[in-house]
């Protein structure tokens, strides 16, 4: 965590890239990894849901409990499969 808060407090907003984290969350909690990062970045810090286009100067994190693919430029999630 403390890695991640730092990368987002000394990478400059306007970089013209998207940053998607994705980190093992525990699938049966509610996660504040979104709010936590928003703290440290003046970009937009978005939870991803399904068919969600990937902007620049965004950051998009994982939700606990999901798979995630990039795919024509839409972050698709879908649960993990046994």
């Amino acid at each position: 965590m403390a890695a991640l808060e730092q990368f987002l407090e000394h990478v400059p907003p306007r970089t013209g890239l998207a940053y998607i984290v994705v980190q093992h969350l525990d699938p049966k909690h509610h996660s504040i990894l979104t709010e936590l990062l928003a703290r440290k970045t003046t970009m937009n810090v978005t939870e991803v849901s399904d068919g969600l286009p990937i902007k620049p100067n965004h950051v998009y994190v994982i939700p606990p409990n999901a798979t995630m693919l990039i795919v024509d430029g839409t972050l698709r999630v879908s649960r993990p499969t046994k």
